[in-house]
């Protein structure tokens, strides 16, 4: 009687604990699909901010090429004005259009200064 007894104890208690394994189961279960759907949330959030800098990057490049022609632009205006100015002289009474490219010629040089 008393071997029944702990043979049905026996099997109670595994029971038991099969029900608490069970349980430790499931709850590690959710936990792993809270952290994979963190993990996938992260991956998304790395992807745009990739994209993101790759777009800025380009745009940078752009920008940087954009400048190198326009100072070279303003280099062959100011070349082009330095040329008129050096053949210019006051005594002609054509002095409106030379006072102008002066007047641009500064503007160009205090565009290059800034």
């Amino acid at each position: 009687m008393l071997s029944l007894l702990n043979v049905a104890n026996t099997g109670a208690f595994k029971h038991l604990r099969e029900a608490e394994a069970n349980k430790e189961l499931k709850k590690l279960k959710r936990e792993h699909m809270k952290l994979e759907k963190r993990a996938q949330g992260n991956y998304d959030q790395l992807k745009k901010i990739s994209t993101n800098y790759t777009k800025v990057k380009t745009q940078l490049i752009e920008t940087k090429e954009e400048n190198k022609k326009l100072k070279n632009e303003i280099k062959e205006l100011t070349e082009y004005i330095s040329i008129i100015l050096e053949a210019y002289n006051p005594e002609d009474k054509e002095t409106v259009m030379l006072d102008k490219l002066k007047q641009l010629n500064q503007f160009i040089k205090g565009a290059k200064n800034v």
